[in-house]
């Protein structure tokens, strides 16, 4: 056993001295990962000890958001850990989270699974020992001798080890190893073990059946991609090429053919893990096995019948077992001996049927074993391992009655046998139905949950959408942790510090359940309430004690909350075993367990898009209330403006306005005043009537953009108001010597405009005109269309470079100083009247 250092000081108020064990791993809901969390629960649950999850992924160089999760695992919580090492690539992850996560390992007690770990207890699966018995099975039993090997990556310690056992294996058999019969795959995904197979056949071009005859893999993964790529080419397993995989999961049972594969007992593994840890943290001796061996499970794909081939037959090994035994001792050996709860019973109960007295009915059905068999296999198998279980029984009861009944007695019995059976099968058939059934009411519910979540547009909406819908999910408890300061993936934390959210999850008065996640009170007390300050805490802490609970264990399911490499904060699941949302059972299995993991990490996405979608409608939120506060000021700036601009420019035009012949005395003449005194206030009169358009046309263009500006429609005949437009328009400096030509209908179609600002629109169109046509024609024409009422301003000479018609109608983009505006307020005035402004090019310039 390795050094240890000392344990740390147990924390006030974590549970009245009650351990709390942390399972660091890359997940539990895929595959071994679900069945190793589901032996850790059950342990944690038999040894009344508090267990918290960090299901955050394997640390790869490249680094990964969920491994984020791994900064929360420390002293500040935990009193020990068990740590899935080779799941996690530790020791050498490759980044500097790895080595922080090794670093702060050494502050704990720890159990490291499949991988040493410098200064801690290692606990093995025995990979060797189970691969070499695949190895062997296939040449002793099945007579293969050139057998291809998916040995899965290069780096992987386990798969090493597996090949390790291959190669051994073969050389036990008097096989020399062929080098061009071993192909390493990327990693243990989806699709690796396809990708392989191609390098077998089509890079170094081997013949299925021919240059190879078995394959072995290192996972039931890649042989299942093995197979499926195999049969997909024509090739006939198990009689062309026999395949074996590694795990016996759940692919390895659904593949067709059936994987013959190595099951490794990852649910033992982590109830010894469990065991171990405590051991050491109460200074008592720890179990004294290190490694938990793996068992060959055979199958069609190696080219072994299937059990139900040869189960029944007289011949079989079960039946020559009981026969053999009940021939040596005829008085001894209870037929149902495997099932020590209920044999007695049911012996009893089939003898009572079996006696030639009475018992059994005319139509064979029996009186009292039949119906005690289906009372308490409804009471009794909910798994589908104790369906296997009962059928193995019942099976030896067949074989060991056989040899001493009377064959009256012994067709009875093949009835009444045969018919508890079916009971067996029908209740394993109802269970994988219930199973599928529990699937789909987790996706709908989850579905329900997303949809509710995606609404929500501030905390008060995310807490009550999780406050209604998670009980319908089978989670019995849940917080938010939220971090203070938001930090990017890969960066080192410091002290993380994160802010409590309560979820009240279940219905007011509803009674809290055992380990629930509700702080301090009576196991019954309904709490309606929280108690929270909202004060934040150290973010290893989890939650501050206060809202833990004190008299009982927990079970804690830590997820990431994050969008990208952002870190949120991270969601406390209650992960006790339990019953299904159903009502069904969902105990200690792997099934169970690998549902409800997937849940959870279902779960912690959906919070965390909804948290972004919160931050971003805050965000967006704030945007609008300023721009309405700046909106505001706007208009108060522009109605106290309109005042502040006017008025000295309209003192300036009166006070510089030079009389004309006929209209008082000549300042020119009679008052003596010089000349050119004369053509300075003509200029500064100039001057500041464009002064005043500018500012008439800023105005207007600011409250256009803020939707302030008003609009005096009437039904009008637009004919004099072209007219006055187009004479007014000899007053504009740009103009008074233009060549302009009126060419109006005689009469128009009354529209329903604002006589002032459509007189504005052809002033500026025209004054535009005349800039860019630069002493061209100018000609103001109109015509009907149906619906509409189309008035055009004619120019020759125009100079618009290709490409830059629309830039003319950006503010300040196109015409004479003073009139810069002139464009864009066209055609803002224009898309209030329901209509538009747009520059047409005609030949040779016009337009």
């Amino acid at each position: 056993m390795a050094e240890r250092g000392a344990a740390p000081a147990r924390r006030e108020g974590t549970g009245k001295g009650r351990p709390t064990l942390g399972l660091v791993t890359a997940n539990i809901h895929l595959g071994v990962g679900a069945t190793l969390w589901s032996g850790v629960l059950a342990a944690a649950e038999r040894c009344d000890v508090n267990l918290v999850c960090f299901p955050g992924g394997p640390l790869r160089p490249a680094g990964a958001p969920r491994t984020a999760l791994y900064e929360l695992v420390g002293p500040e919580r935990l009193d020990g850990v068990i740590c899935w090492t080779s799941t996690l690539g530790l020791p050498d992850g490759g980044d500097e989270r790895a080595a922080r996560l090794v670093r702060r390992l050494r502050e704990l007690p720890v159990v490291s699974l499949n991988r040493a770990l410098e200064g801690h207890e290692t606990l093995q699966l025995d990979s060797y020992a189970g691969m070499r018995a695949a190895v062997s099975h296939l040449v002793r039993d099945h007579g293969r001798r050139r057998l291809a090997c998916v040995r899965g990556p290069l780096a992987n310690p386990v798969s090493r080890d597996r090949h390790r056992a291959y190669t051994d294996a073969l050389a036990r058999h008097r096989i020399t190893p062929d080098r061009s019969l071993t192909v390493a795959s990327a990693d243990f995904g989806g699709g690796a073990g396809a990708a392989a197979m191609r390098v077998l056949t089509d890079v170094r071009g081997l013949r299925p059946g021919r240059d190879f005859d078995a394959v072995v893999a290192c996972s039931d993964v890649l042989a299942a991609d093995a197979l499926r790529f195999l049969t997909g080419r024509g090739v006939r397993v198990p009689e062309d090429v026999a395949v074996v995989g590694f795990n016996d999961s759940l692919e390895a049972r659904l593949a067709d053919p059936p994987l013959t594969s190595v099951a490794l007992p990852f649910a033992e593994l982590g109830e010894l893990a469990v065991d171990t840890l405590l051991a050491r943290l109460r200074g008592t001796a720890p179990p004294a096995r290190r490694a938990v061996p793996g068992a060959l499970v055979v199958r069609r794909s190696c080219g072994c019948h299937s059990p139900l081939v040869t189960q029944g037959a007289w011949g079989a090994p079960e039946a020559r077992e009981a026969r053999d035994a009940a021939v040596e001792d005829q008085g001894c050996g209870e037929p149902f001996e495997e099932l020590p709860e209920h044999g007695t019973a049911l012996a009893g109960a089939l003898r009572t049927d079996l006696d030639p007295g009475g018992g059994e009915a005319a139509d064979g059905r029996g009186e009292a074993f039949l119906p005690l068999v289906e009372r308490l296999v409804g009471d009794r198998v909910r798994t589908a391992g104790d369906a296997a279980e009962w059928d193995r029984s019942l099976l030896r009861a067949r074989g060991l009655l056989a040899p001493r009944l009377a064959p009256e007695a012994r067709a009875r019995a093949e009835r009444l046998l045969g018919q508890a059976r079916l009971m067996v099968a029908d209740k394993s058939h109802r269970l994988l139905e219930y199973e599928r059934w529990a699937e789909q009411q987790d996706a709908r519910r989850l579905r329900e949950l997303g949809t509710a979540l995606t609404t929500a547009v501030d905390m008060e909406a995310l807490t009550g959408a999780l406050a209604r819908h998670l009980p319908d999910t089978g989670v019995p408890g849940c917080r938010l942790a939220l971090y203070e300061d938001g930090h990017r993936s890969g960066e080192g934390t410091g002290r993380l510090l994160a802010r409590p959210v309560p979820v009240p999850v279940g219905a007011p008065g509803a009674p809290v359940g055992p380990g629930r996640l509700d702080g301090p009170g009576e196991p019954g007390r309904s709490r309606p309430e929280w108690d929270d300050d909202g004060a934040p805490h150290p973010a290893r802490l989890l939650l501050p004690d206060r809202l833990l609970p004190q008299d009982r264990r927990f079970t804690l399911v830590v997820e990431p909350l994050h969008i990208g490499e952002e870190q949120l904060g991270f969601a406390l699941f209650d992960g006790g075993p339990g019953e299904g949302p159903g009502g069904g059972p969902d105990g200690g299995t792997g099934t169970a367990a690998a549902r409800r993991g997937a849940l959870y990490r279902a779960l912690g996405d959906q919070i965390s898009a909804a948290l972004k979608g919160i931050r971003l409608f805050d965000e967006v939120r704030r945007a609008r209330d300023a721009a309405e506060r700046a909106s505001r000021l706007k208009t108060r700036l522009l109605d106290n403006a309109t005042d502040e601009l006017r008025t000295p420019v309209e003192a300036i035009l009166r006070h510089t306005r030079v009389p004309g012949p006929g209209s008082g005395p000549d300042i020119g003449t009679d008052t003596g005043t010089d000349t050119g005194a004369a053509d300075a206030l003509r200029r500064v009169h100039g001057d500041a009537a464009r002064l005043l358009r500018l500012i008439d046309d800023l105005l207007d263009l600011s409250r256009s953009e803020i939707d302030a500006l008003d609009l005096s429609r009437l039904l009008l005949d637009p004919l004099p108001v072209l007219v006055e437009a187009f004479h007014g328009a000899a007053r504009h400096p740009l103009l008074a010597s233009a060549d302009r030509r009126l060419a109006l209908p005689r009469r128009l179609p009354a529209v329903q405009a604002d006589a002032p600002r459509l007189r504005q629109i052809v002033l500026n169109l025209l004054a535009a005109a005349g800039h860019l046509a630069d002493g061209g024609r100018l000609r103001l024409t109109a015509e009907v269309l149906p619906a509409l009422l189309r008035v055009r301003v004619l120019a020759t000479g125009l100079r618009v470079p290709p490409g830059e018609a629309e830039h003319l109608f950006q503010p300040f983009a196109a015409g004479a100083p003073g009139s810069r505006l002139g464009l864009a307020i066209a055609r803002r005035l224009a898309a209030l009247h329901g209509g538009t402004v747009a520059l047409d090019r005609g030949p040779a310039g016009s337009g």
